[in-house]
């Protein structure tokens, strides 16, 4: 959330993903990220949406879907990529860390189980 801007900076990184139509908050956030240091990455659909003025680096994603609805489809391959390429590049065993993390939420019972 919120919360987590407060403390970052210089060395931090928000990954921004925003579609047209664009959400103000999402701009908001990306925009008092780069005032404070933070490298901004955006994931957006144009060179020229809000996002793509703001972040240090932008990936283009489209969509051609013929839906009333714009499809998230292509930013969300682009998520899975950089997380995949981060982890890779990762001095940290991610593997290690996820294993922890799906621990740590089965212990808390966040995920939902169906009756038996």
């Amino acid at each position: 959330g919120l919360d987590a801007l407060q403390g970052a900076g210089p060395g931090d990184v928000l990954l921004a993903v925003g579609m047209s139509p664009y959400e103000r908050t999402t701009i908001d956030v990306a925009r008092q990220s780069a005032r404070q240091g933070v490298g901004v990455v955006a994931i957006t659909d144009s060179s020229v949406s809000p996002l793509a003025r703001i972040a240090r680096e932008t990936i283009i994603v489209t969509s051609n879907s013929q839906s009333f609805f714009r499809s998230m489809t292509p930013a969300f391959a682009a998520v899975e990529i950089l997380a995949a390429l981060t982890a890779v590049q990762s001095e940290v065993n991610a593997a290690e860390r996820v294993k922890r993390s799906e621990e740590q939420l089965a212990a808390f019972g966040i995920y939902w189980k169906p009756p038996r």
